[in-house]
């Protein structure tokens, strides 16, 4: 039991001195090649979220031009109609004014 605990404390010891150190070149190496690896993975999926936003406005916009296109269809549509019965009233008109001739 005695070497037990006198092991666990050479330990403790041993990772508090440790951590105090300043870390090695080799550390130093790793923890930046590692920041970098964080660095370019947020990048990407920042590169990736604008792009989808972008997708996504770029639908949008088109949905809202097809609903205008849409729009502009229907009042055209309407429009004619209106047309052809006043030239279908001013046929009967016309038809009715040559019958009386």
């Amino acid at each position: 039991p005695r070497s037990a605990s006198a092991s666990l404390s050479t330990a403790a010891t041993s990772e508090a001195s440790t951590r105090s150190r300043p870390p090695t070149p080799k550390a130093v190496v790793a923890m930046e090649q590692r920041r970098q690896e964080r660095q370019t993975r947020w990048e990407a999926l920042k590169s990736r979220y604008a792009e989808k936003a972008q997708e996504e406005e770029q639908a949008r916009r088109e949905a809202r031009e097809e609903e205008e296109r849409q729009r502009k269809a229907e009042k055209l549509q309407a429009h004619l109609k209106k047309l052809e019965q006043q030239q279908a009233v001013l046929e009967a008109e016309e038809a009715k004014r040559q019958q009386r001739e």
